[in-house]
C-alpha cells in the first residue's frame, strides 16, 4: 500500500530512559514496518540526553537504507515543537498527518486509508483513533521467576486493566459527542482531545492550528484539539473512530501512574485556562439548545455537556474531601455515603455502555472491576487533580520570581489564572 499523501509524525525524547535500548528498538522496528508498506515516516528526535540520539545516529549509519526520515533537533522543544516544525517541512504532496508516540505501534495500519476517506467525505478536520494500554510481559519482570518480580508483574497488570477501563470510559464520551446514531451530525461532531498517542489531522489545519499554540508540553494534545475547533470561527468538526487502533505503553507502577495523571490534569487545567473562552461558549450553545428543546440544536453543542461533567469532577474533589473529613470529625458518614453512591451510579452506567458498545468484554467484566475502578478514582483520578492543582500554584510561584518587573507576568495556563485571582 502506497499512501503518498499521508505522512506518519512520531516526536521521541529520551525513549532509553526507561526501557533502555530495548525501547528505542521497538520504535523503530515499528516505524521501519511501517515505512516499508509505503508510509511517509518521520522521527523528530527532540534534543534527547539520555543517549537516544547518539544510538538514532548510529543507526542511521548502519542502515543507509532505512526507509525512516530521522530528523535530529539540536535542542528540546517540548514536543510540540518537534511536531510543527516536522509538519510545517513536510513536502507539499502530504495532505494529512498521523501523530503517534515514541512508545505506541499501530496495531492496523491498513485502516488508515479508510480513515481518510471517512474525514474526506464527512469534511473532518481531524480524528481521534482507538488507544488501548499495550499488554504486560512477563519478560519486563525477569520472566517472573522471582516472587518479588511475579509480585511486581501482577500490580502492573491490575493496573493495566483499570487504565484500560478508564479508557473506555473516555470512548464511551467520545461516541456521545461524535455518533450520528447518538444524534451528532457529522458537522457538529466534537471531542475533547485527539490524544497525541494516536490521533489524524488534515495537515493545512493543523499548521493554521499550531500559530496559536502556546508550545506548553502537559495539555498540548487537548490545547491544540480546541484551537482546531475554534479557529475560522468554529468552521471545523473533529470525530472518532475506532477504525485504527494503538497500542501504547502505560504505567506499570503506582507511582508513574499518578505522576503522568498530574502531568495530564495539569494540560487539562492549562488548557482550560487558556481557551476559557472557547469552551464557555460552547456551553452557553448548549444551554441555549436545551431551551429551544430540538434534538438539532442540542446535538450541535455534545461537547459542553462533556466539559461541564470534567468541571463537575472538578468540583467534586474539594466536595469529597470536606465530607470526609466532616465524617471523620462528627462520626456522620451519611452525605459522604450518597456522595459514594452517586458516583457508583455513574461508573457503572459508564462500564454498561462500554461494554454494550465491546469496548470491554462483557458486562461480567465491567461488574467485576467496579470496585476497584472506584479505589483508581480515589486513588489516582482525585489525586492526580489535587497535584495538578498544585503543580499549577508551583509553576505560577516560579514565574512570580523570574519576572520580577511590572510589565512581565505570567502569561497563559495555570498561572495566568492564579496570577487573576491574586491580583483581586
Amino acid at each position: 500500500m502506497i499512501m503518498n499523501n499521508v505522512a506518519v509524525v512520531t516526536p521521541m525524547y529520551n525513549r532509553m530512559k526507561e526501557d533502555g535500548e530495548k525501547g528505542l528498538r521497538k520504535t523503530i522496528q515499528h516505524l521501519e514496518d511501517l515505512a516499508q508498506q509505503g508510509y511517509n515516516v518521520y522521527l523528530a528526535e527532540d534534543g534527547s540526553e539520555d543517549g537516544s540520539r547518539e544510538e538514532l545516529i548510529k543507526y542511521k549509519i548502519k542502515n543507509p537504507n532505512s526507509k525512516i526520515n530521522i530528523i535530529l533537533y539540536p535542542e528540546n522543544r517540548q514536543k510540540v515543537g518537534a511536531i510543527e516544525e516536522t509538519v510545517r517541512n513536510l513536502p507539499k504532496e502530504i495532505e494529512y498527518v498521523l501523530l503517534t508516540d515514541d512508545d505506541t505501534r499501530v496495531l492496523n495500519p491498513e485502516g488508515i486509508e479508510e480513515v481518510i476517506e471517512m474525514l474526506e467525505a464527512e469534511g473532518h478536520a481531524g480524528a481521534a483513533l482507538k488507544v488501548v494500554p499495550a499488554v504486560v510481559n512477563k519478560a519486563d519482570f525477569n520472566n517472573c521467576e522471582t516472587l518479588k518480580n511475579k509480585a511486581k508483574y501482577h500490580w502492573a497488570q491490575g493496573l493495566r486493566i483499570l487504565q484500560d477501563m478508564d479508557y473506555s470510559q473516555g470512548r464511551v464520551w467520545y461516541g456521545y459527542t461524535t455518533s450520528e446514531k447518538a444524534g451528532v451530525k457529522p458537522e457538529d461532531s466534537k471531542v475533547r482531545c485527539i490524544a497525541g498517542a494516536g490521533g489524524i489531522w488534515n495537515r493545512n489545519v493543523l499548521e493554521e492550528a499550531f500559530r496559536y499554540h502556546s508550545r506548553r508540553h502537559n495539555g498540548d494534545d487537548m490545547e491544540l484539539t480546541a484551537l482546531v475547533l475554534k479557529i475560522d470561527n468554529g468552521a471545523h468538526s473533529v470525530t472518532y473512530t475506532d477504525k485504527v487502533v494503538f497500542e501504547t505503553e502505560t504505567p506499570k507502577t503506582y507511582r508513574d501512574l499518578l505522576k503522568q495523571r498530574i502531568r495530564w490534569e495539569l494540560g487539562a487545567l492549562e488548557t482550560y485556562t487558556k481557551e476559557g473562552k472557547f469552551y464557555l461558549n460552547q456551553i452557553k450553545d448548549w444551554v441555549l439548545g436545551l431551551y429551544t428543546n430540538t434534538q438539532e440544536e442540542f446535538g450541535k453543542h455534545r461537547l459542553a455537556s462533556t466539559t461541564l461533567y470534567e468541571w463537575g469532577v472538578w468540583a467534586a474533589v474539594p466536595i469529597a474531601g470536606a465530607l470526609t473529613y466532616d465524617a471523620i470529625k462528627t462520626g456522620n458518614y451519611e452525605y459522604l455515603e450518597n456522595f459514594a453512591i452517586f458516583d457508583t451510579i455513574y461508573n457503572s452506567a459508564l462500564l454498561g455502555l462500554a461494554a454494550k458498545k465491546k469496548e470491554i468484554r462483557s458486562v461480567k467484566q465491567a461488574v467485576l472491576a467496579l470496585p476497584a475502578l472506584m479505589a483508581y478514582r480515589v486513588g489516582v483520578t482525585f489525586p492526580g487533580k489535587v497535584g495538578a492543582v498544585g503543580s499549577g500554584v508551583k509553576n505560577w510561584a516560579k514565574s512570580l520570581s523570574k519576572n520580577t518587573s511590572r510589565d512581565s507576568r505570567p502569561t497563559g495556563g495555570v498561572a495566568t489564572a492564579f496570577s487573576r485571582v491574586f491580583k483581586k
